[in-house]
């Protein structure tokens, strides 16, 4: 019993073993911290349509070559694409269209300057920046390719995560359901938290730190009991968390006299892996 083993080798002994997954649906606000039970696709291109990046013009990109405060370049004003409305204006040879942050790019743009480099006057608009093929625009299925998987099944879901299926048009998904954990204080010196110890014993920290620990992992945790140092009561509190998924037990795990967790876990027809 007292022959120790590496955490690495603990780890692998504990990865190895298996139980019954259950799974269940829930909505995206209840998913952060829950574990994805399939993998996700996303059955659209995002964005859907060339979007801006910036508040500025639509323009070509070669019409603005060279552009700087002492040249500008002029092009004459078209007209102006609405955020949430789809471009009914194309960008032509010597022209441009006003695009908002997230409003689509008309046909024909191939880049947009930021209005901050850009002085409209009377229909027509100086720019003094040149812009690449590309900049400042978001073309459609760059964020998100259709057919792409968003989302690996085993991922435990971020709040990042959500959005991304919220994007997608996915209002729930299937998580694997939560472990279910029992914790189990032993020890003759233990008493409640909310009582004061006499001189001798100890307020049950193991159990909330533990259980703490449990809970912030995504486990659901329940109070199997406070067992005294006798192999009847333990063995009577782990019988009674026979239909949990695991058993965590503070105390009792040494060769004292009085340590009789590996003898109640035997007594069940338990193994001792490590």
């Amino acid at each position: 019993f007292l022959t120790s083993v590496t955490v690495r080798e603990a780890a692998a002994t504990i990865g190895a073993i298996t139980f019954d997954h259950t799974e269940e649906v829930v909505g995206l606000v209840s998913a952060a911290g829950r574990v994805a039970a399939v993998d996700i696709l996303s059955p659209e291109a995002i964005p859907g349509f060339p979007r801006s990046l910036v508040d500025g013009y639509a323009v070509l990109a070669k019409d603005i070559q060279g552009a700087r405060e002492t040249n500008p370049a002029f092009l004459k004003m078209s007209g102006e694409v609405w955020i949430g409305e789809p471009a009914r204006i194309a960008v032509s040879e010597g022209s441009c269209v006003r695009v908002s942050t997230g409003s689509m790019v008309p046909e024909g743009s191939d880049g947009v300057v930021m209005q901050e480099y850009v002085r409209a006057m009377n229909g027509e608009v100086e720019v003094t920046r040149p812009v690449y093929r590309g900049e400042n625009i978001v073309y459609a299925g760059e964020d998100i390719t259709c057919g792409s998987v968003v989302l690996r099944q085993g991922k435990r879901i971020s709040p990042f995560d959500a959005g991304v299926l919220a994007a997608i048009g996915a209002s729930s998904i299937r998580v694997f359901g939560r472990p279910r954990v029992a914790l189990l204080s032993s020890g003759d010196e233990i008493v409640p938290v909310d009582e004061d110890p006499p001189f001798g014993k100890v307020r049950d920290i193991n159990r909330h730190t533990v259980g703490a620990l449990a809970a912030s992992s995504g486990s659901h945790v329940d109070f199997a009991g406070l067992a005294r140092d006798t192999v009847e009561d333990i063995t009577e509190k782990l019988s009674a968390a026979a239909g949990y998924d695991c058993i965590l037990i503070s105390g009792g795990s040494s060769k004292g006299e009085r340590d009789h967790i590996t003898d109640s876990i035997l007594k069940l027809g338990g193994e001792i892996l490590f």
